[in-house]
């Protein structure tokens, strides 16, 4: 399975420093596709690699779930919420409502591969504010 992650070139997972902190770019993005091909790539800025990895994905597996990137996100939901059998029942119904009053209709009608990264920023600061 194609999978993506995103490495710290400057620090280790213990966060000390390594040798090349402060030289070259910071975060490296690393995708590995179906056959375990991996393929490199380095970022001055994180969110630049993970806009990377997130192209890579596009008409691809999204997880190992079988969601596709070519579904509504109201099926998604609908997968999603299934898998949620492991929270007590006070807890779905307060996830319910919040889904029904805002998460639900801000996405309601849009594919998956439609919802970028600044669309659910956007969505987070008009829930907030």
């Amino acid at each position: 399975m194609a999978t993506g992650r995103i490495v710290d070139l400057w620090h280790r997972k213990d966060r000390t420093r390594t040798s090349r902190y402060g030289t070259g770019k910071r975060w490296q993005a690393v995708w590995t596709d179906n056959t375990g091909k991996e393929t490199k790539r380095s970022f001055d800025y994180k969110d630049k690699a993970q806009a990377w990895l997130d192209s890579k994905t596009t008409d691809r597996t999204l997880n190992p779930h079988g969601l596709k990137a070519d579904m509504l996100f109201m099926e998604f939901w609908d997968k999603w919420r299934e898998q949620q059998t492991h929270q007590r029942a006070s807890s779905l119904r307060m996830t319910d409502s919040a889904d029904r009053k805002r998460i639900l209709p801000t996405f309601e009608g849009k594919y998956l591969t439609e919802i970028k990264r600044e669309d659910i920023q956007a969505a987070i600061n008009g829930w907030v504010g």
